[in-house]
C-alpha cells in the first residue's frame, strides 16, 4: 500500500469484500492479504470502519471450517441430481464473473483507449449484468436445498447485530491476521474497531503460562 494512498486502498478493499460473497471459499484466497486493511480500519476507529472489519472478519474463515466446506462443496459437485448440475453452473457463472470483471476493469484503466477497447468495455458490462442477473437466480435456486446451504452461510452486518443488543449489552470481537490481534467492540448505539498491543504470538505465550499454573497447581 503506497503512501497517501490510505482512501484509495481502503475502498479497493471495500469491494474486494464485497464481492468475495459471490465468490466460493474467498477466505482462503483472501486471509493473507487482509493486514493492511485491517491496519487501516483499526487506525480510523470510527463506527463505520468498525462495520468494515466486522464484514471482513466474516470472511476470515478458519482452515477447518474452509477446508469442511471444501469437502462438501466436492462432494455436491460430484453429484448427479438437480441440486448438484445447478451448482457446477453456478460456480462456472462465478468464475465466468471474475474473469469478466477483470476484463472490464483492465479496459477501464486505460487512458485513451480505441473504438474497438471501448466496445469491448461496453460488452463487458452488459456481459457483467446478464451473467449476475443469471447468478441471482442460480442461487435463489441452491437456496433451496440444504447441502448448499451449509456451504454458503449468510453474513450479517454490524447494524443488524447492533439492533439485536439490548440497552447495556455489548458485542466483543477479537480477529488474528497474521500475527496482529484486532478487536471489535460494539453497542446498540456505537461500535469501535481497534488494534491490540499483544501479537497472537505473545497472547499464545500468555494463554500457555496460564493453563501451565493450573496444571501445575492440580498436579500439586
Amino acid at each position: 500500500m503506497r503512501t497517501g494512498q490510505g482512501a484509495a486502498s481502503r475502498a479497493l478493499f471495500d469491494e474486494v469484500i464485497k464481492e468475495s460473497a459471490n465468490i466460493d471459499d474467498a477466505g482462503a484466497a483472501l486471509r493473507g492479504l487482509l493486514a493492511p486493511y485491517f491496519e487501516l480500519l483499526a487506525g480510523d476507529g470510527s463506527a463505520a470502519a468498525a462495520a468494515s472489519m466486522f464484514r471482513a472478519s466474516q470472511v476470515l474463515q478458519r482452515p477447518g471450517v474452509a477446508q469442511t466446506q471444501a469437502i462438501l462443496a466436492r462432494q455436491l459437485s460430484a453429484g448427479n441430481d438437480e441440486a448438484s448440475a445447478t451448482f457446477r453452473l453456478a460456480v462456472s457463472r462465478t468464475r465466468e464473473i471474475v474473469r469478466t470483471e477483470a476484463e472490464a476493469a483492465r479496459l477501464s484503466a486505460l487512458v485513451k483507449p480505441t473504438r474497438g477497447e471501448q466496445a469491448a468495455l461496453d460488452a463487458a458490462k452488459a456481459s457483467l449484468v446478464d451473467l449476475r442477473a443469471q447468478q441471482t437466480q442460480l442461487q435463489a435456486k441452491l437456496a433451496d436445498y440444504p447441502r448448499y446451504k451449509a456451504l454458503s452461510p449468510s453474513n450479517v452486518d454490524l447494524t443488524e447485530l447492533q439492533a439485536a443488543l439490548r440497552d447495556g449489552e455489548g458485542y466483543y470481537k477479537m480477529m488474528v491476521v497474521d500475527d496482529a490481534v484486532y478487536a471489535l467492540f460494539a453497542t446498540r448505539g456505537g461500535a469501535r474497531a481497534m488494534k491490540l498491543q499483544q501479537s497472537a504470538t505473545e497472547m499464545g505465550g500468555d494463554v500457555s503460562k496460564v493453563r501451565s499454573s493450573i496444571i501445575e497447581e492440580r498436579a500439586g
